[in-house]
């Protein structure tokens, strides 16, 4: 193990038993760390939001420095990473469950006439992108990872990555000239 997993250890140990000193330094540590992670879930999301985020991964964070078991030969880090990332799901789970979208009737003709444009919105904005991205950002929807999507369509995590950043700077584009 080297110095800094020992010191990581180290810290966690102190925190898990009330340290408040080592358990801010953890957080200082690893919140780089959490601003990456955050980063992938919070394309489209207002300033606001991303801040929102961010304190949820450090709430996650905290969580897995406080469950962690140094002897059970696992990396802090991965846990770390899937307890930021669930914390973040739920966040985004539970916000999303807050908006309530109406029940859909059939004597509803102005919400039906809504729907039909923003179906004609979707295929409008499908168009702009190309095979590739579609499958990347079908998948990316469907909470796949970059490396799990990367070796589902057997190219390169970089691929995935570049298809991203080109979709997230056409719905940009695409919600800027919509409104």
């Amino acid at each position: 193990m080297n110095t800094d997993a020992e010191e990581v250890t180290a810290l966690i140990k102190k925190a898990q038993s009330g340290d408040k000193d080592a358990l801010s330094m953890l957080l200082y540590k690893f919140s780089p760390f959490v601003k990456d992670i955050v980063r992938y879930y919070a394309m489209m999301l207002s300033r606001e939001d991303r801040e929102d985020l961010y304190i949820e991964g450090l709430i996650g964070l905290q969580r897995a420095i406080m469950a962690f078991n140094a002897g059970r030969k696992r990396r802090f880090e991965d846990l770390a990473y899937i307890s930021v990332k669930n914390a973040i799901y739920d966040y985004l789970r539970k916000r999303n469950r807050k908006v309530k979208l109406p029940t859909v009737g059939k004597d509803d003709d102005v919400l039906w006439e809504d729907l039909i444009l923003f179906k004609d919105d979707i295929e409008k904005f499908s168009r702009m992108l190309s095979d590739l991205e579609k499958k990347v950002f079908r998948m990316y929807l469907k909470g796949y990872s970059n490396r799990e999507i990367a070796d589902k369509l057997g190219i390169t995590y970089k691929s995935v990555d570049n298809a991203l950043q080109r979709i997230k700077k056409r719905l940009r584009a695409f919600f800027s000239e919509s409104s």
